[in-house]
């Protein structure tokens, strides 16, 4: 199985970053997402605690 590496501004329209956020919590893929350009870190780290202990969810 591939790997993809998946990269998005926080700053992205809001129904695009909310279908890449559900992606990533369904947990449905081995994706790497990489969030850029942050608004507001802590919530991230909050709301995908999991998946960065994973290492599939990374904060830039």
């Amino acid at each position: 199985i591939s790997q993809r590496y998946i990269i998005l501004s926080d700053y992205s329209c809001l129904p695009c970053r909310e279908a890449i956020y559900q992606e990533i919590e369904d947990k449905s893929s081995q994706d790497v997402y990489i969030i850029l350009a942050l608004r507001n870190k802590a919530v991230l780290e909050d709301r995908f605690h999991e998946t960065i202990l994973e290492k599939r969810f990374y904060l830039n």
